[in-house]
């Protein structure tokens, strides 16, 4: 190898490197915790009696629950940490795709279209798009109302 190709490589792996300690430090400076609401709200949610909700039908459930009473969707915290759990969730996650209205954008499109690949037997993906596709035939992404465009207008606009 020559010279030149030698310090080439040791450049890019000296920037790679420097690329990666600047990106540990963007991430160190992040704050730790975003708070998404104030603190009435923050207080509110670690009331003893505070009724946990379920996220796809609001519902409220009881603490221990694993999952939501009314539509069957896991509401556990640990969900992710449990294998048990973690394969209903996956799986309910893969049935939303082809049995219930979703928000659709390419994201979640590519993600449905993806995932399957990943966890599903071969042949079965093909089954799989095939529904998945139907059902996003059968519901179109919604459309932008004029109200959606006043707000997304009124946020971009200068004060």
């Amino acid at each position: 190898m020559s010279p030149e190709i030698k310090v080439g490589i040791f450049a890019l792996v000296g920037l790679a490197l420097f690329g990666c300690w600047r990106l540990f430090q963007w991430f160190r400076a992040a704050p730790s915790t975003p708070n998404p609401w104030d603190e009435k709200t923050e207080e509110s949610l670690h009331q003893p009696d505070a009724t946990p909700l379920c996220s796809r039908c609001l519902e409220p459930h009881h603490t221990e629950a694993r999952f939501c009473p009314n539509c069957g969707a896991p509401v556990d915290p640990l969900v992710a940490f449990s294998p048990y759990l973690y394969v209903f969730a996956f799986g309910d996650m893969l049935r939303a795709g082809t049995t219930r209205p979703f928000r659709a954008n390419w994201m979640t499109v590519i993600g449905f279209l993806l995932l399957p690949i990943a966890f599903v037997p071969f042949i079965l993906v093909f089954v799989y798009w095939f529904f998945f596709l139907r059902n996003l035939a059968r519901n179109p992404p919604a459309q932008t109302t004029s109200l959606d465009t006043e707000a997304r207008d009124n946020s971009s606009a200068p004060d």
